[in-house]
């Protein structure tokens, strides 16, 4: 089986890696919306050139990569098959539910398609679990630091031991996984 990891590589079972061009370069920056658009085609070439099973991983801008993939190439005739291909994406700032209509203007939702996804997000991860309502300022500041504390620590999350809510449409399963503390107060914890 055959990873890509979104945010700058292929990886293979035997732990090879292979990276992916990045798309800013010194002072001449590639603006972020032509690095997604960018980093689709550079996915939908990884994913032509291998024939063997592949999870795509995409961690925050990666799954706004991923999302942009399957917004333009799921529905085409030589897509790979959804028995090859299946996604993984954590921080997701393009997920249905919960994710930032304000970032990536340009790149849709993830859509539902053929594929099978696992769309994870953190309880106040300020751009994937976006707060509902913008003129609350104590839930303005929380959803600030969400994204300082909480968009930016995935790696303690636990699928299968912690508190979370887990709901499934199409072929996308979505994942919200609780957040102990409100992280608004995490520097008085420090």
């Amino acid at each position: 089986m055959i990873t890509l990891g979104l945010a700058g590589g292929l990886n293979t079972p035997r732990d090879k890696r292979y990276d992916f061009p990045w798309f800013f370069h010194d002072s001449a920056a590639v603006l972020v919306k032509d690095g997604v658009v960018l980093g689709a085609m550079s996915l939908d070439d990884a994913l032509h050139a291998s024939s063997t099973p592949r999870i795509i991983f995409g961690y925050s801008e990666g799954a706004v990569v991923a999302s942009r993939w399957l917004s333009d190439h799921a529905a085409d005739a030589n897509a790979p098959s959804a028995d090859d291909v299946s996604f993984i994406l954590i921080g997701n700032p393009k997920r249905k539910y919960g994710g930032s209509t304000s970032e990536y203007i340009s790149t849709p939702p993830t859509p539902n398609t053929q594929y099978s996804v696992l769309d994870v997000a953190r309880e106040y991860d300020g751009v994937a679990d976006v707060l509902d309502d913008p003129t609350n300022f104590l839930a303005a500041l929380n959803s600030i630091a969400g994204y300082f504390f909480v968009h930016t620590s995935y790696t303690t999350v636990d699928l299968v031991n912690d508190d979370k809510l887990v709901w499934k449409e199409g072929n996308t399963t979505y994942v919200l996984a609780r957040t102990a503390n409100l992280p608004l107060l995490d520097p008085l914890r420090s």
